[in-house]
């Protein structure tokens, strides 16, 4: 067959949310008559893995709420958590994360998102932080006569922030 009777290859871009119908009509003539032939085909998408998260710290043990908005028709997911656990589901399961040793622990969430046109991955950044909080301080002197000028050192730990009363009707010390 002649090559010129051939069109140029056509790039189809790929589709965002689902599969993409296109109907390509062939129309040929000679002397004798004049004939088409059309035939639909789909172009699929390639998947976009999209892993939310409603939070991504909170207090130990630390139990965020996942939700998956990937799009481009996946087939299949793969959740996988730094800490060993897998999930194949579209979500995966309730799943702890813990502040080891009682330190800020990091993780990492990725979603992996399948189907037959490849596969897509992203990764989201779980941090675990310490439900320990102490407070401890002293006082410098302990005791005296009034008037009397106290020195105060914070040994607390695992605070953000610190609010003091010092029980005399002043305000409130941040």
């Amino acid at each position: 067959m002649d090559s010129s009777n051939y069109p140029a290859a056509i790039l189809f871009p790929s589709p965002i949310l689902g599969d993409t119908i296109y109907t390509v009509k062939l129309s040929i003539e000679n002397l004798c008559g004049t004939r088409e032939q059309e035939i639909d085909f789909a172009a699929r998408p390639t998947p976009v893995s999209v892993p939310v998260a409603n939070q991504l710290s909170g207090c130990s043990p630390f139990i965020p709420v996942f939700s998956n908005l990937s799009y481009g028709a996946p087939e299949s997911f793969k959740w996988i958590l730094s800490d060993g656990t897998e999930y194949v589901d579209t979500l995966p399961e309730a799943h702890p994360f813990i502040a080891i040793d009682n330190d800020t622990t990091y993780y990492t969430v990725t979603l992996i998102s399948t189907n037959g046109c490849g596969s897509d991955s992203s990764t989201l950044h779980i941090t675990a932080l310490p439900n320990t909080v102490v407070a401890f301080f002293n006082t410098d002197p302990p005791f005296g006569c009034a008037d009397l000028q106290v020195g105060f050192t914070n040994f607390s730990a695992g605070a953000d922030s610190f609010r003091w009363s010092f029980g005399d009707g002043s305000p409130e010390e941040t």
